[in-house]
């Protein structure tokens, strides 16, 4: 099937740059620590967050795709972005802490199908 790229559905102001878009990739920024939380909290900073690293400093978006370069966060971690936790696995039964984007899509995928089905027995 051929499919042209106008056909294509995306949001209504096109493609948003981000961590997670391989053809216009930004690194993840720091939350703007001055905004108020979901429950009138304050933000969650982590130690070790470079505070000062926000959207406004960040560089421009690069197309990795072109680069042939894929997303620093959709495959395997090791090194110091490995996962320490030995619990976590990729339900294949091997327990190499290796976790990506896909599971994390599935899961929120399977989340929200879930709560839908309780939210029309409701």
């Amino acid at each position: 099937m051929n499919v042209s790229s106008s056909d294509i559905p995306s949001n209504l102001t096109g493609v948003i740059p981000g961590p997670l878009n391989p053809g216009l990739y930004v690194p993840f920024t720091a939350p703007n620590t001055s905004a108020v939380g979901a429950g009138g909290g304050s933000v969650f900073v982590g130690s070790g967050l470079n505070t000062s690293f926000t959207a406004a400093v960040a560089p421009p978006p690069v197309n990795l795709t072109q680069q042939n370069k894929t997303l620093p966060w959709s495959g395997p971690r090791n090194g110091s972005n490995a996962v320490t936790n030995s619990s976590s696995g990729n339900g294949s039964g091997k327990s190499s802490g290796a976790v990506d984007v896909r599971e994390g899509v599935i899961g929120a995928a399977i989340f929200g199908t879930i709560l839908a089905g309780v939210a029309l027995l409701v």
